[in-house]
């Protein structure tokens, strides 16, 4: 029950995490969509000056209808994610109005010093230890093997000894009740009898038992596998995503950078080409790049804390069950898991 909590916290952290990306990419569209305008006004402008040739203003308006096409594209999967976040809450929405928003923008990405002070040994270990599935992959293993001690038991020769004392008595006077049970006791007609009864069976192949006994032997075999295969797949999630968490902290730091040396190179492009010393054709494929570098710090942002949360599902850190039988999301979300070193 508490892994089956867990898979369904996790679904709903990503759906979450899904529907800040949607709403961070219609932003960066939305401010791309206003800049052409502004730039179509620029464009028109230097036309009507004779500056550059007015054929340029049909590139322009070529420019802002893609933007708006993929702001409308960006629109729509944001309701997409709205209506898998609400699937995956388990509400009801009646109204668009009433649609699930992102409130809480991404997690800050763990610094370099937080990642070097856990281990991926001890992160490994942890997932091993606390993972449910692994827990109860172990139980079967067990289970599998008092099934097999008891094909084991029952390869044995069957020696039963009945022993049975009983006391009758017969009373056919009239009389009232106490009278007859005075009779049927201590008369003549009462008297103890007792019995002793051995007997013993012992097939000549046993073929059905042995048969069993292999059957409960394989099982075993079986689920020791499974056990071992289930903590060797877990170990290595852990692993992977804790290698995956460090590379994708590297991604974002180097998105960022390129982003702001993106906006940069535009503002610089813009101004050149105010002054008649850049293309039009320049200064809007600058401007893409800056839309392209936005929409990859939004993406490694994403990628982060997906595996930030991916972290704790793999270590069975991500909810507890309370007392009262309830399962919440333990401590938070967002920190990395605490071994012991």
């Amino acid at each position: 029950m508490a892994f089956t909590a867990s898979q369904a916290v996790l679904a709903t952290v990503f759906a979450y995490l899904d529907l800040y990306r949607a709403q961070e990419t219609v932003a960066v569209y939305g401010r791309s969509s206003q800049l052409q305008g502004r730039l179509l006004e620029l464009v028109q402008a230097l036309a009507e000056a004779d500056e550059i040739p007015r054929a340029e203003i049909s590139r322009m308006h070529a420019r802002q209808a893609e933007v708006t096409s993929q702001l409308q594209a960006a629109k729509s999967s944001l309701a997409q994610a709205q209506v898998a976040l609400a699937t995956a809450m388990g509400v009801t929405v009646a109204e668009p109005s009433f649609m699930p928003e992102a409130a809480e923008g991404f997690p800050p990405p763990p610094s370099a010093l937080e990642l070097a002070v856990v281990s991926a040994e001890g992160l490994a270990e942890l997932g091993a230890t606390r993972r449910l599935d692994v827990a109860a992959a172990r139980d079967l293993e067990r289970s599998g093997r008092v099934l097999w001690r008891a094909a084991v038991i029952d390869l044995a020769a069957k020696k039963d000894l009945d022993f049975k004392l009983h006391y009758a008595g017969l009373s056919d006077a009239g009389g009232n009740l106490g009278h007859n049970l005075s009779r049927a006791l201590f008369g003549n007609w009462a008297g103890p009898s007792a019995g002793l009864t051995f007997a013993y069976e012992k097939p000549f192949a046993n073929l059905s038992q042995r048969g069993q006994l292999e059957q409960r032997q394989a099982l075993w075999w079986q689920r020791q596998i499974s056990a071992a295969d289930a903590e060797r797949r877990v170990r290595l999630d852990v692993l992977q995503t804790r290698m995956t968490l460090e590379h994708l902290r590297a991604q974002l730091e180097a998105a960022e950078i390129s982003a702001q040396a993106a906006r940069q190179a535009f503002e610089n492009e813009l101004e050149k080409f105010r002054f008649g010393r850049s293309t039009l054709i320049d200064t809007i494929l600058t401007e893409q790049r800056a839309v392209e570098a936005e929409l990859g710090v939004v993406q490694a942002h994403f990628a982060v804390a997906q595996s930030l949360a991916k972290l704790r599902f793999d270590t069975g850190t991500l909810v507890e069950e309370t007392p009262a039988g309830e399962y919440l999301v333990a401590g938070d979300l967002w920190a990395l898991p605490r071994t012991q070193r």
